[in-house]
């Protein structure tokens, strides 16, 4: 929505939702689930466990997803950006070898290599993330939405900057060129 929108639903006094995590405890609310009674929909019990049926699915869908992601990073695109820092590196030893100037491949190679090593940190930030497992569905979901999320998101931004530098016959993925 725009911000007219907005200005509109606060004014209306609608809750400002911005996600699923913050929207799922209100479908339990007092009033929604009265509602819900009102019309013989649903009963109490009914609307909490549906409620904690779709806390549960957000959970296993995203856990799927960044578990898939971390593999991806590690068994795919890690082993292409290392590749391609081999690559990089023979060139500049080649390079030296004739005693010629190295420092504008140098350079790249200094940049690939820190923008690998940061890759792999994030990787392993991911998967530190998704270790993390909390009885109380809720807190979980929070956990998942706080730290999975934003650890998928740098991970995919690093992954984006590696798509960019990787050679299209190292990179092992459809670029977003060929989608």
């Amino acid at each position: 929505y725009d911000v007219a929108g907005h200005k509109e639903a606060a004014k209306r006094g609608l809750p400002k939702l911005r996600d699923s995590v913050s929207a799922f405890p209100v479908m339990t609310d007092k009033k929604n689930v009265d509602v819900f009674k009102k019309f013989k929909v649903l009963s109490k019990t009914e609307v909490a466990s549906r409620e904690h049926i779709f806390v549960e699915k957000y959970i296993k869908q995203v856990t799927i997803e960044a578990e898939t992601a971390a593999l991806m990073a590690r068994t795919l695109i890690l082993p292409a950006a290392i590749r391609q820092q081999t690559e990089l590196s023979e060139a500049v030893a080649a390079t030296e070898a004739a005693d010629v100037s190295t420092s504008t491949i140098r350079t790249q190679l200094e940049q690939h290599v820190e923008l690998v090593n940061k890759f792999n940190e994030a990787i392993e930030a991911l998967e530190a993330a998704g270790e993390a497992h909390h009885e109380d569905v809720h807190k979980h979901a929070k956990h998942i939405r706080d730290h999975v999320l934003p650890a998928m998101n740098e991970l995919r931004d690093l992954a984006d900057a590696l798509e960019a530098r990787i050679s299209a016959d190292l990179w092992p993925l459809p670029s977003y060129r060929e989608m």
